[in-house]
């Protein structure tokens, strides 16, 4: 025992001291929760934005392949009416020569 300490007074400080230390391990408890409770929501909310980024890249590549099948029905709209002349022709030309049209 320290010189001129009263044992009161050591069992003071020391009471105090271990009174400190549970509230400061509480403390550190209370934060660290709340670190893992933050990691958490940031975990779900980087896996909802993987899953809309995903849902974007591929409506991106829906949007180009649309474009694309309006390009080729375009210039098949513009084809349609020179085969409908020939294929009245080729019926017109059969019925002609006595066949079934």
């Amino acid at each position: 025992m320290p010189a001129g300490v009263s044992p009161q007074t050591l069992t003071l400080v020391w009471g105090v001291s271990l009174l400190l230390a549970v509230v400061v391990t509480v403390v550190v408890a209370v934060l660290l929760q709340a670190i893992l409770s933050s990691a958490r929501r940031i975990l779900h909310v980087a896996g909802e934005i993987w899953t809309d980024g995903q849902r974007v890249a591929r409506n991106t590549v829906q949007i180009a392949l649309l474009e694309r099948t309006n390009h080729l029905l375009q210039g098949l709209a513009q084809e349609v009416p020179p085969l409908g002349r020939a294929v009245r022709a080729i019926a017109d030309a059969v019925a002609g020569a006595g066949g079934r049209s």
